[in-house]
């Protein structure tokens, strides 16, 4: 059954009011394409697996943990994963650090990214309104999904017909996530195939058109010799990020290769394609 999802309207930074889109978001935090490896959920399994605080403050994500790489805690380049939970010990959040090159220009300016420190940004999901709020909150991993509450302040569609809404544009899909919704952040609902213009987070819908997965788009290949650390191991060069739409005019200036980084919500086998198909299925 498609989740009930109620939309109310509140001003957003920089002067634009938008829909805050509300409702359940999932039972599961999953990341990964093809590894599926379980996130933890509460602040409890996240210690017990090894995640530390190394912060008290709360932020606008909630309290931030992470897990040690061999740079240090809290955003490194071989630990580029940061969860956030509520004092009561709920998941508020999820952020993914970038290294080695700047985002887009436009992409800093409209607030999609925080410096960190030299070519070190930060992309962050919010899922709760009050992730400092000391009670407990309904919904097991959040009620929305919010781009960078810190800065642009964005509300992502829940279900399909609020993406249509928007103007994202479909892609193909995949067993497992669903299918894709790119934005073209100057463009929209047609794709301008500049890299720049994309919206850093990719949005999946399952066959009860509701949200079931994102992916974190890196313009900059972020796997290393050490390893992938999230990412997925394989960074993809233009044709092969080209198979999650269905255009046969689809490339990307300004890059010629992404590394993405999945987060599922939802069973895996709530997401399946028409006719048997598994892979970039565009029927």
């Amino acid at each position: 059954m498609t989740s009930t999802i109620k939309a109310v309207i509140t001003m957003m930074m920089f002067g634009a009011s938008e829909a805050v889109y509300v409702g359940d978001l999932g039972d599961r935090l999953i990341r990964t394409y093809t590894e599926y490896v379980k996130l933890p959920i509460t602040e409890a399994e996240a210690k017990s697996s090894g995640w530390v605080s190394d912060s008290p403050a709360c932020t606008e994500f909630g309290l931030p943990f992470s897990l040690k790489g061999s740079e240090g805690f809290n955003g490194s380049e071989s630990s580029p994963t940061t969860l956030y939970f509520t004092p009561t010990g709920e998941l508020s959040g999820i952020s993914v650090d970038v290294f080695w090159s700047p985002p887009p220009q436009n992409l800093i300016d409209g607030g999609y990214f925080t410096k960190i420190g030299h070519e070190h940004y930060r992309l962050g999901l919010s899922f709760r309104a009050n992730p400092c709020l000391n009670q407990t909150q309904h919904h097991t991993i959040g009620d929305r999904v919010i781009i960078q509450p810190n800065a642009v302040n964005r509300s992502l569609p829940l279900n399909l017909s609020q993406a249509v809404a928007e103007g994202w544009t479909k892609g193909s899909c995949f067993s497992g996530m669903g299918t894709h919704y790119f934005f073209d952040l100057s463009s929209h609902p047609k794709m301008s195939w500049e890299a720049s213009n994309v919206l850093p987070v990719v949005i999946m819908f399952n066959n009860d058109d509701d949200l079931q997965a994102v992916f974190f788009a890196s313009w900059e290949d972020q796997v290393q010799i050490s390893g992938a650390h999230g990412w997925e191991p394989v960074p993809l060069l233009n044709p092969l990020m080209c198979k999650n739409l269905c255009d046969k005019d689809c490339t990307f200036h300004g890059t010629h290769s992404w590394s993405t980084y999945h987060v599922y919500f939802r069973d895996l086998s709530l997401a399946t394609c028409n006719n048997g198909c598994t892979i970039s299925c565009c029927e």
